[in-house]
């Protein structure tokens, strides 16, 4: 049975919970990094952590960003049940 390794690369965590728009510039930012990221760390997952998913309306931000060219795995506690 072999064993395998994995190692996360995570740009910056609960990103979402910064004080801005989550606009354009807040998308093309990370889908940038993500790809920057990964050509220092090709052998390792990239990803975007976002915080808790406490609202309803957060769902196509956690869409939008969980979809980005780059962005390997996704991550999102809900809090709403008890996480």
């Amino acid at each position: 049975m072999a064993t395998i390794l994995c190692f996360l690369v995570g740009l910056w965590n609960e990103m979402n919970a910064m004080k801005g728009p989550e606009d354009s510039i807040f998308f093309a930012w990370n889908e940038k990094m993500l790809k920057e990221v990964k050509k220092r760390f090709p052998k390792n997952l990239v990803m975007q952590s976002l915080g808790s998913f406490d609202a309803e309306s957060r769902r196509s931000v956690y869409k939008k960003m969980m979809l980005l060219p780059g962005n390997e795995v996704a991550q999102i506690i809900d809090t709403r049940l008890g996480g």
